[in-house]
């Protein structure tokens, strides 16, 4: 399935760990499984560190976003267990009961400069054809799940 994309190349700061990515995960022939380890231990919940496997398919899309943006992507969430779902729910904040998140198959991410609305357009327009939340706070949603479209807090 990756043939038809081109290298992947993803340049990664996750704000709340200071941890980054600047690599090729994957080329024309396939992922590179050693890097996609790496992506999905920084993209681990990083309040209980666990590490899931997170679809590949959101690499390729965030690479094509970044591509269109030239910046490093600043990531603010990406896989949650339950328990962090349920304690970010429980404490206030705007997250789903199902979130793709607990799935490995979400990630929330800003772009310094970029409004939200505008990152939002950049997604759609890079072939980001599942979820999209765009956040008045500044950040964008986007995921491997159904498409549809919403806007929050």
């Amino acid at each position: 399935m990756r043939s038809a994309l081109g290298p992947g190349r993803l340049d990664l700061l996750v704000v709340h760990t200071g941890e980054t990515f600047s690599d090729v995960f994957a080329d024309g022939g396939g992922y590179d499984q050693r890097r996609l380890a790496k992506l999905n231990r920084l993209l681990r919940d990083f309040r209980t560190g666990e590490v899931k496997s997170i679809d590949p398919a959101l690499f390729d899309m965030l690479a094509r976003v970044q591509s269109q943006v030239g910046q490093p992507l600043r990531i603010l969430s990406g896989y949650r267990s339950r328990e962090t779902n349920r304690m970010l729910h429980m404490a206030g904040f705007d997250v789903a009961e199902h979130s793709l998140h607990i799935a490995a198959k979400a990630v929330d991410f800003m772009v310094p400069g970029v409004p939200a609305a505008r990152l939002g357009e950049i997604c759609r327009h890079c072939g980001a054809d599942g979820g999209l939340g765009i956040y008045r706070s500044g950040f964008v949603h986007i995921d491997t799940g159904a498409r549809r479209n919403w806007s929050g807090d």
